[in-house]
């Protein structure tokens, strides 16, 4: 009985759309990094305010894998949909609880590879010029790295974004208080313009300075908290069984119909676009 009862709450807990999502962004990040791979690079360079494609012909074949980066926002928004679920559902509702139930969630793996590509298989060198080896080693124990130019890429190129989803955790009863006060569309609306400002501001920098803003400003767990707040948003309308705002159509009814036509067809494009609009500060 204990079994029967175990299994159906596992079920109830799995939602399968979400491994169709994460397959097609680990799908769209992994043909993005390829083009590095195969051309020495993975984006057309800026030409004024557009990109140059003055290219080889195979490359302009595969331009559109160059938007493949968007599949890391993507993650963003499946994350914040998780956790926010997951915590909802929580008997017990608490801070502490749910930075315990996190925090052995994502932090032994996270250290165990820490350390493999630290000390058995280190991936690349630290940079002489950035930091030394031990504190190239304590910004990641301490998840800060994406904070420093130096850190970003440092141990491994890729644990940048553990130490986005780790301070995004962090902020996360911030933006439930925002939710309590404000409600959700004036959070969102918030989240939204503050991204939206970083990017834009980054862009804008770069344009008049010719370099880019500090890592701290621009990965920034508020960098990324529309995508991530936005997935909050759409588990809370899931919970509830209301129907988004946001997306119009059956994108939120509890019976797990979340591709309906109309709500992909009215307000997927406008989230793509806001996603793309990290393409030219973040390349």
């Amino acid at each position: 009985m204990k079994l029967t009862e175990s299994k159906m709450h596992r079920d109830k807990e799995h939602l399968p759309f979400l491994d169709g999502i994460r397959g097609i962004a680990i799908l769209s990040v992994f043909l993005f990094h390829s083009l590095g791979t195969s051309f020495g690079f993975d984006k057309l360079p800026w030409a004024g305010l557009f990109r140059d494609f003055d290219t080889s012909g195979s490359f302009l074949a595969l331009y559109p894998l160059t938007y493949g980066h968007a599949g890391v926002a993507v993650f963003f928004v499946v994350s914040g949909f998780c956790i926010h679920l997951s915590h909802q559902r929580s008997r017990d509702k608490g801070w502490a609880c749910f930075f315990n139930r996190r925090f052995f969630r994502i932090y032994p793996p996270y250290l165990v590879a820490t350390c493999v590509f630290f000390f058995i298989w280190p991936w690349g060198s630290p940079d002489p010029e950035g930091f030394s080896p031990l504190a190239q080693l304590g910004s990641h124990l301490f998840a800060v790295h994406n904070l420093h130019e130096s850190g970003f890429f440092g141990i491994n190129p890729s644990f940048w974004s553990v130490a986005v989803e780790i301070q995004l955790y962090a902020i996360y009863p911030l933006l439930v208080l925002l939710t309590i006060r404000l409600g959700w569309r004036k959070s969102l609306i918030l989240a939204g313009f503050l991204e939206i400002f970083i990017r834009s501001a980054s862009s804008a920098y770069g344009v008049f300075y010719e370099t880019p803003l500090p890592r701290i400003i621009t990965s920034s767990p508020f960098a990324y908290w529309f995508s991530w707040s936005l997935g909050a948003y759409l588990a809370d309308c899931y919970l509830t069984g209301k129907r988004s705002r946001l997306l119009s159509g059956s994108f939120c009814n509890r019976r797990g119909r979340f591709f309906s036509t109309p709500a992909i067809q009215a307000d997927g494009p406008l989230y793509v676009s806001f996603v793309f609009l990290a393409d030219r500060h973040r390349h």
